[in-house]
């Protein structure tokens, strides 16, 4: 049943967006990941440090749209009440959220790849490459989830909209802040540890490291979500 609730949320997306809205944002994407931005940066492995980045700022609203933009359609308490089981529900409204968030930054990237070798730009290694898509894949992944949790008693889109990028906001900061105030004073030596993995760059055991804490902080937080939508489909159920 996944597969239909996929196709379901692909066809709302594509319509909230509109046939042009859709082509702006392609276009938006291709333009500024896949050509102005790759000419702009003369490294290649800093090159690919937006794709790691925007995937947050992409999956997170997905995320978002297919509870909260639900009930705003008044179509997410019709969606409850259906057959369908509470996981394939979650799944599918995930796996939608992640593959929203991945695909359009993953097109970018070989089109970003071909155009700097078509300008006769330094390229990324395929081990870097590959990491940077794996990265990229965990980061949407725990960003999708994020927007779905905020937006399970957001009153609105937009509220829940602002939450996520408070959250974000937050999260980044409190990650680079507890680094460099409490990093050495809680685990001696754990500074040079990280500098250390970090000099292969995005091979490093850092970055794969990194990946992975985000996929595992995001399999708690779908086993969270979990319990909150069956909440959610309980009181539906009673109504």
């Amino acid at each position: 049943m996944i597969g239909p609730l996929f196709r379901r949320e692909y066809l709302a997306f594509a319509r909230s967006l509109g046939r042009g809205g859709l082509i702006r944002l392609v276009v938006i994407y291709l333009g500024l990941f896949g050509m102005y931005l790759p000419s702009s940066i003369e490294s290649p492995d800093l090159a690919l440090l937006p794709f790691v980045l925007f995937p947050l700022y992409m999956a997170g609203p997905v995320g978002i749209d297919t509870i909260a933009g639900e009930r705003e359609r008044g179509t997410l308490e019709t969606l409850l009440s259906s057959p369908l089981a509470l996981k394939d529900l979650l799944w599918g409204k995930f796996l939608f959220s992640v593959t929203a968030g991945s695909a359009f930054l993953f097109f970018s990237l070989l089109v970003s790849l071909g155009f700097r070798a078509f300008r006769g730009m330094a390229v990324a290694g395929p081990g870097a490459v590959i990491a940077v898509l794996f990265t990229s894949l965990s980061v949407s992944a725990f960003s999708a989830v994020t927007g779905m949790h905020v937006s399970v008693r957001a009153r609105s889109s937009r509220a829940a909209q602002q939450w996520f990028a408070a959250l974000s906001a937050v999260f980044f900061v409190s990650i680079g802040a507890l680094l460099k105030l409490f990093a050495d004073r809680i685990f001696p030596g754990l500074k040079g540890v990280i500098e250390t993995a970090l000099l292969n760059g995005w091979e490093s055991r850092a970055v794969s490291g990194f990946a992975v804490l985000l996929l595992l902080a995001t399999g708690a937080m779908l086993l969270w979500l979990s319990g909150r939508m069956r909440t959610l489909w309980k009181l539906n159920s009673f109504r």
